[in-house]
This record gives C-alpha cells, structure tokens and sequence, in this order.
C-alpha cells in the first residue's frame, strides 16, 4: 500500500495486535488532534471495520466495494477515497451512516433520520408498492386523527409519501370474529415508549362523541389493557343513575366500595366518578340548599394496595356554608 501512488494523501498506518489500522487524524491549524476522524481497520482474514467521527458505519455503505473479505489492493484505496470524501463533504456522505449507533429510544435526531431514509425510499417506489413502517403508520394515523382534513391536505399535496386513508382505517379495523384481527398490536407499538408511570391509566366510560382515535368491540376491554402492558389503577364515569347502579349492582354485589379487585391483575381496581360531574352537583348543592357536608375519608390503604395507587389522603369533616351577595 505504501508504494501505491494513488492512496489519498493524509492517512497514517499502524500495526496492531496484528490488525493494519489506516486512520486520519483531526487537524486544526496545522495541529492535529487527539481524536480520529475516519479509519479502516483490517484483520489477519482482511475483513474490514470502517469507522467515522468514532462511529462504525454500516458495511451496506460501502458493500459495493468491499464485500466480505478484502480482495484487492484497489478495492482498499477506493474504500480510503470514499471515507476521505464523507469527511471533507457532509453533502457525500450517506444519510444512513452513523445511524446504527445513535440510540432509537425517543432520539430525535434518529427519529428525522430515519422518517427522510423511509421518504426517500418510498419516492423511488411505485404508489402501490409502497410499504410503511409501523412508526409511520402510527405518526400518519395520529395526524389523520387529529384533522382528517389536515391529512387530505397533506396527501393531496404531494410533498410526502404517507398512506392513503383507506390504509389507516386498516389499522384500526374492529375485531374480526372469523379472522382474529384486532388492536393488540398497534396498542402494544403505542405503549412501547411509555414508562412506568405513563402505563398507569384511568379508564374512562362515557357516552359522549369524541374523536375517533381507536375502536374496539367482541371482547372484554380490562384484557385487551393488560395484554399491552397498560395498568389500569381506576375506572372513572359521571354520576348519572344508570352508572351508579353499574357501580353498586355489576361490580360492588349491592353495596357500594371504594375499591375492587382488578380481575386480570387481582390489584386494587378505584372506582371514581367524573370530578367534573361531581363539582356540577355540588354547585348545584349550594344554590339549592346552600350548605354542603363532607364525611371524614379514611387514609387507610385498601389491602392489596400498593403505594403506587394510594389515592387517599386524610381529610377532617367540613361543612361548608355559601352566602349569596344581595
């Protein structure tokens, strides 16, 4: 190699526990720094490594001149010319590399990387062979669900591949009896991301609209949340008679508790009623009666409780009294 005119001039060379390490060294006003910028390092069975700003790039980045083992002298110096240029011109270099070891759990710039590969992916491909990564599923159908119409803007514009609107619904489709298909595994890419304490939900039963962002149908909803890692620690609905009689008849066996057991997890289950309804009835209390009397709470933990779901806080009785302004 050394006597190859051709290998692009600034490389050193060292031999090393009999690996040949080709390096380039960061140089500042004629001053070189302790760190590598670019190297190639090259084992007794001539595989190579090829790092960049102390980064392993991918082989799929240069497997078009080196494949498996080294064969040729030329196919080195061609290796050396392209891992020079990635240094001196960012505008060269791949967008994939370095992207094996930046961290996925939430990085940004991972998350901008890989969206841009996937996009310039899919623009090389016809529309109907395009296939979408989860992850983009997932953001395209959060978008959709946010605004249809900003979603049909999006499409209709033509600035970024996104799957067509008939696809999202796809993915959402109710449980199918016959073919088994349901949620489970878009609830679980969902929830993957999420700690500990984000996992703790309130389940929420309500009759009103809201925005479509899941349907589910055919099955028991407290299995379905278990199944994706999600912890139910209460179940909230608003005081209207219907829900209290579920609450005293359906789950309490006629008498009404503060809490019961979760049947999938055997852990406390709360059962709550929408504050929101709760501060309507007593302001309706105080007009209509003008006073208001709140029973002692117990600060004792339900057994089986754990400390994580302790709602409770000790409260003395209190009566309170409103006055209307003449």
């Amino acid at each position: 190699m050394q006597a190859e005119t051709v290998v692009p001039e600034g490389y050193l060379t060292a031999v090393i526990s009999n690996k040949l390490f080709i390096y380039l060294l960061d140089v500042d006003n004629d001053i070189p720094r302790l760190s590598v910028s670019a190297s190639v390092t090259i084992d007794g069975d001539l595989q190579c490594t090829v790092t960049l700003n102390q980064s392993v790039v991918s082989a799929r980045n240069y497997d078009d001149l080196v494949s498996g083992n080294l064969k040729q002298l030329s196919h080195l110096v061609d290796l050396l010319a392209r891992l020079k240029a990635w240094t001196t011109n960012d505008r060269s270099r791949p967008l994939s590399v370095g992207l094996d070891n930046l961290p996925d759990d939430g990085c940004p710039e991972y998350q901008r990387l890989t969206f841009v590969i996937e996009q310039l992916k899919l623009l090389a491909t016809t529309k109907f062979a395009r296939h979408y990564t989860p992850q983009m599923t997932v953001m395209a159908y959060m978008v959709h669900a946010s605004s249809a119409a900003a979603y049909n803007t999006l499409l209709d514009s033509g600035v970024l591949c996104l799957p067509s609107v008939s696809t999202l619904k796809k993915v959402t489709k109710r449980l199918d009896s016959e073919t088994g298909l349901d949620n489970t595994a878009y609830l679980k890419l969902r929830t993957s991301r999420l700690t500990e304490l984000q996992r703790a939900v309130v389940l929420i039963i309500d009759e009103i609209y809201v925005a479509k962002r899941l349907e589910y149908s055919g099955g028991e909803v407290m299995t379905l949340l278990g199944n994706v890692t999600v912890c139910v620690v209460a179940v909230s609905v608003d005081n209207a008679a219907v829900n209290r009689k579920f609450y005293v008849d359906f789950l309490c066996g006629g008498t009404l508790k503060t809490h019961i057991a979760n049947t999938v997890t055997g852990q406390p289950l709360f059962l709550l009623f929408d504050p929101v309804h709760n501060l309507k009835n007593i302001y309706n209390n105080f007009q209509a009666r003008k006073s208001f009397e709140c029973p002692p709470l117990s600060n004792s933990l339900p057994d089986g409780c754990t400390a994580s779901c302790h709602v409770f806080r000790h409260c003395a009785a209190v009566r309170i009294r409103v006055h209307h302004a003449a």
